[in-house]
């Protein structure tokens, strides 16, 4: 994904801008991480099918493929479950 627009901002609201585009990507990669969870769950044979529905316009196939593989791998979920039980 290319950066297709350019902002100024004052030194005085760089740092406000910032966090909140941190907390807004934060948001859309766990609404993906959510949708790909609720598909691999909810899908009955029909799994790669439904994961290439819902793939974002903005994204890749290949970049998706990776993103679900990454999401459904072992490792990611027990990272993701060790990093929320301590919130």
């Amino acid at each position: 994904m290319k950066i297709q627009l350019k902002y100024k901002v004052h030194d005085i609201h760089k740092t406000h801008v910032m966090l909140k585009v941190a907390k807004l990507w934060r948001y859309y990669k766990s609404e993906l991480s959510r949708k790909v969870r609720t598909f691999a769950i909810a899908s009955k044979g029909n799994f790669a099918r439904n994961i290439a529905l819902t793939k974002p316009d903005k994204i890749g196939m290949d970049e998706w493929k990776a993103l679900v593989k990454n999401r459904l791998s072992k490792s990611f979920i027990i990272s993701f479950f060790f990093h929320n039980s301590f919130m």
